[in-house]
């Protein structure tokens, strides 16, 4: 089973001034392909940070990071994670020439500022942003699999759902595990529990309860009935 982490870039986030959606929302989604999440984590737009966060989420076959890919000096990303992954930033002039031709035709003005949307790590693969105008970008970095996404929620779901959603599924081998959920209604937590352990006792199977008044939410990571 692939294991997955999940890095947030965004001072923003940390310091309480926006909830980090993202990655509930991502989290969800790459659960529900087979992949267990084992963390999120949210950093500073400082490099240091990010470059320690980096490190510490290495064991990962999957690392997801979002935020950081705008035009402004607090967009440190894509240096950092080329920088980490020990490889040239080089400048994209193809995806320069798109963006010339979207803000011509939008009737807007591209600024200088904007060529720093236009570095990637060598080797590197674009992603194609359907909202936005920052490309996101994968690569392999020893045995893991890196995407880099940008931070607003609906350019970052446009490019899961165009490009990052695809190019997961041939990793999973065979029809992956998932949650199975039901809800429950009568019974406090603790009773639900008496009666769901004695059944999933000895097998190789993941339980998690919750109580949300006056329910009781069960769930089993297990494979496909």
């Amino acid at each position: 089973m692939l294991k997955a982490h999940l890095l947030t870039t965004g001072t923003e986030i940390t310091s309480g001034e926006v909830i980090n959606s993202n990655a509930a929302w991502l989290a969800t989604r790459l659960e529900d392909l087979g992949l267990r999440v084992y963390s999120h984590l949210s950093v500073r737009d400082q490099k240091n940070e990010i470059l320690r966060a980096l490190d510490h989420l290495a064991d990962a076959d999957v690392l997801i990071l979002t935020g950081g890919l705008g035009p402004t000096s607090d967009d440190v990303t894509r240096a950092v994670v080329t920088e980490w992954a020990n490889v040239p930033l080089e400048f994209d002039p193809a995806v320069w020439a798109a963006l010339e031709a979207s803000y011509r035709e939008k009737g807007l003005t591209l600024r200088e500022a904007h060529r720093h949307q236009c570095y990637f790590p060598k080797g590197s693969e674009r992603l194609a942003n359907p909202v936005g105008t920052a490309c996101g970008f994968s690569l392999h970095r020893k045995k893991q699999l890196v995407f880099v996404l940008p931070g607003p929620p609906r350019e970052l779901e446009g490019m899961w759902n165009q490009e990052v959603m695809t190019r997961l599924k041939p990793l999973l081998i065979r029809e992956p595990r998932h949650w199975i959920r039901w809800t429950c209604l009568g019974a406090p937590e603790s009773e639900v529990a008496e009666i769901v352990e004695p059944l999933i006792r000895g097998r190789d199977l993941e339980v998690g309860y919750r109580a949300q008044v006056p329910y009781v939410k069960v769930k089993v990571f297990a494979d496909p009935i």
